[in-house]
């Protein structure tokens, strides 16, 4: 057991002695390719790389969907949700999750009676 989690399409038998090759070079692993610098984020529903160039408007785009989802969520859980009520707001959570017009979620909050 090497003590921290791996990713893998499948099992290689390894046996012997490891060398590192090379260091802070572009790598390919499966088909996903990794170059020097890059953030690797992996959890249990997969691994994703995130060049650093673009890194802080992935985290900006994170918090917003965070956000939408905050207020989307405490909707579920009020007593003023029905499921019969989805149909109404439909467009609103639609507006919300429209990734190409984060300003939507603000819009969205004001509509609504769940913010």
């Amino acid at each position: 057991m090497v003590g921290f989690p791996i990713w893998a399409t499948g099992e290689v038998s390894g046996h012997g002695r490891f060398v590192v090759k090379a260091f802070n070079v572009p790598v390919t692993v499966g088909e996903l390719r990794v170059e020097p610098g890059d953030l690797i984020m992996a959890d249990s529903g997969g691994v994703v790389r995130i060049p650093l160039d673009i890194a802080d408007k992935v985290v900006e785009r994170a918090e917003n969907i965070r956000g939408k989802e905050d207020v989307i969520f405490k909707w579920f859980r009020s007593d003023d949700f029905k499921a019969e009520n989805l149909g109404t707001h439909q467009q609103v959570l639609c507006d919300a999750y429209d990734k190409e017009h984060p300003e939507s979620f603000a819009a969205a909050q004001e509509e609504t009676e769940w913010k």
